[in-house]
């Protein structure tokens, strides 16, 4: 009899585990699933973050660019309003001195 109630409390004692257990397990695969879902969320955040940087990189290149073409077409019509003004400066020195 002592044996079968011994059986029986060692029974016992391991259903009590296992129902707190199975509480205890069903919250951590709760949190894991949590954590699998923010962890793809960052992931995506990171790749959409990524190619915005990208994009924002390629238009500053781009802008970049246009700047030195600009720059460029300014020299040359600063460079052209050099020679008009001294093409100007002789017409008028010719003319004046006749």
């Amino acid at each position: 009899m002592a044996y079968t109630a011994e059986k029986r409390m060692h029974a016992m004692t391991s259903e009590t585990v296992a129902e707190h257990t199975q509480s205890i397990l069903k919250e951590v695969r709760q949190l894991a699933a949590q954590v699998r879902d923010l962890a793809e969320t960052v992931a995506e955040n990171h790749r959409a973050l990524t190619a915005e940087i990208q994009a924002l990189k390629e238009a500053g290149t781009e802008r970049d660019r246009k700047l030195d073409v600009l720059a460029a077409q300014m020299r040359l019509v600063i460079g052209g309003f050099g020679l008009l003004v001294t093409a100007l400066v002789a017409v008028f020195g010719i003319l004046f001195t006749r």
